[in-house]
């Protein structure tokens, strides 16, 4: 399974970020299986993502600085 969360600013860019997926597997049976956001990367590289909690990651745009909270 694949997820992109696709990420639109207030000053008009947009991007797409591909959550890196982590899956660990030992003798068939899966111990890991998640995807990240902050592990993620963004095609044009036009938002930046940072964890400032363990549970709250920010996305900032590069262009214009206006920040997002995400919360798990």
């Amino acid at each position: 399974m694949e997820f992109k969360l696709t990420v639109t600013c207030d000053c008009g860019k947009r991007d797409e970020l591909i959550l890196k997926r982590t899956t660990n597997i030992y003798e068939g049976k899966v111990y890991e299986d998640f995807s990240s956001i902050t592990d993620g990367k963004f095609k044009e590289d036009l938002f930046i993502t940072q964890q400032n909690s363990p549970d709250e990651v920010v996305i900032e745009c590069t262009s214009c600085g206006k920040e997002h909270n995400l919360t798990t």
